[in-house]
């Protein structure tokens, strides 16, 4: 069964999510399984209100990030003239547009808004591809009276062409972090580095540099997650010795912990992949909330290679890691990238396959699974987009917010070409 409303204005609200099997009310269904889907969703597409002449190729949904109550919608415009959008939910629970963040000196080819972060009164902007892909991310606070305006830009101390800083973001509290994974090292062409930048009244200055220092094909700041006192970096080439009497390590992918002494950062430990299969890309996409942290993996269908999620539980007491659960979302088995988006929070987990071709090429797909009361994770719907069509890359990102999920089709042409939209999806 699938339910879809007419096109009308921006806040229309339709039914989107998809029953496959008999609707049997049951609490959670198995995981992937295709028989239950006990929880249904009706989304609600964000507001925008810059000038419609500003639609098209905007990209709206590119990035998604969620802090309480605000959210940060990126919005990387050919034309840049916009950089991010930051929304609040109003005294009825919706998300209102209350701000535009443009950064200064903007040129086309930039694409601010690629990545984006939120957490409190700060937000950053991230646009990796400024200065021929040297990258730069731009901070923006909150005054007390509601305004936002832009409190610094942030570089790389020895930019470099092709190091994509900014391709990831994370921020906590007063602390922005920063990922460079095409950054090179000698010889080798993405090695990767995450800094860490520390915030002292309105000044921000660097206060770590992360990597990994084997200089290898790592690609170390693919993607990031922060807590308080803790970093996660995913590392889409690193490599493992699953068998010691191996003579080659295997190069699947890792995710770097970091944890926070009170005097500096050091590398603590690494979270694995179950397998160790060459080209998994394991650490492609980061999200972490509480005690747990869910990694997603790229994979190559064509290779025979899934693109696996895990989900790692942490122990407050002693810092070590355990894997909580590992699956595979169901896809149609024909798309060829199977790139994860994941967010997770409060119990309840996204994840989304932009690339998924279940109701077009390239139209997308999102997952929703919840935290069960047996503390098993288990699939409870399906998401789609309300106006499906070919190269809309639905799932672009995912946002698991208090009461919902938004989710970003940064193709959308429903507004204009390829102009984007986000969807608030609500039980």
């Amino acid at each position: 069964m699938k339910c879809r409303g007419a096109r009308a204005s921006l806040a229309c609200m339709v039914c989107v999510c998809m029953v496959l099997g008999p609707s049997l009310l049951a609490s959670c269904s198995d995981v992937n399984s295709y028989t239950d889907y006990s929880e249904q969703y009706v989304a609600r597409s964000l507001e925008r209100l810059d000038h419609p002449s500003e639609y098209p190729n905007s990209h709206m949904g590119r990035s998604i990030s969620v802090h309480q109550n605000r959210a940060l919608v990126g919005c990387p415009t050919i034309g840049a003239d916009v950089g991010a959008f930051v929304y609040e939910l109003d005294a009825s629970g919706i998300w209102k547009h209350v701000a535009t963040l443009k950064p200064s000196d903007l040129d086309p080819r930039d694409e601010a808004g690629t990545t984006g972060a939120i957490h409190g009164d700060l937000a950053l902007v991230g646009a990796p591809r400024r200065s021929s892909l040297r990258g730069a991310v731009f901070v923006f606070a909150r005054g007390a009276d509601g305004s936002w305006t832009q409190e610094a830009e942030l570089a790389a101390p020895s930019p470099l062409a092709g190091d994509y800083f900014g391709a990831s973001l994370a921020l906590y509290g007063d602390r922005a972090v920063i990922g460079a994974p095409d950054k090179k090292a000698g010889a080798i062409e993405s090695a990767g580095i995450v800094y860490v930048f520390k915030r002292s009244g309105t000044a921000w200055s660097l206060e770590a540099t992360l990597d990994d220092n084997s200089w290898t094909d790592y690609r170390l700041g693919t993607s990031l997650a922060m807590g308080d006192g803790i970093i996660l970096a995913g590392a889409t080439g690193a490599e493992y010795a699953f068998d010691p009497e191996a003579v080659d390590n295997v190069a699947c992918g890792l995710v770097y912990v970091y944890e926070y002494d009170g005097t500096s950062w050091s590398h603590t430990r690494e979270l694995v992949p179950n397998e160790g299969i060459a080209g998994l890309g394991f650490g492609s996409s980061l999200a972490f909330d509480g005690d747990r942290a869910v990694v997603a993996a790229l994979g190559n269908p064509s290779s025979g290679i899934d693109a696996p999620v895990c989900i790692f539980k942490r122990d407050s007491g002693t810092g070590s890691w355990a894997r909580e659960a590992q699956f595979v979302p169901p896809s149609t088995g024909s798309n060829t990238h199977q790139y994860r988006h994941v967010s997770i929070a409060a119990g309840r987990m996204a994840v989304s396959d932009p690339y998924d071709n279940r109701f077009a090429s390239n139209a997308g797909i999102a997952w929703v699974y919840r935290l069960c009361p047996d503390g098993l994770w288990r699939m409870v719907s399906v998401l789609s987009s309300p106006n499906p069509d070919e190269s809309n890359w639905f799932g672009s990102a995912v946002a698991v917010h208090p009461t919902g999920i938004l989710v970003g089709e940064e193709r959308s042409a429903t507004l204009a070409e390829t102009a984007g939209a986000v969807f608030d999806f609500r039980k």
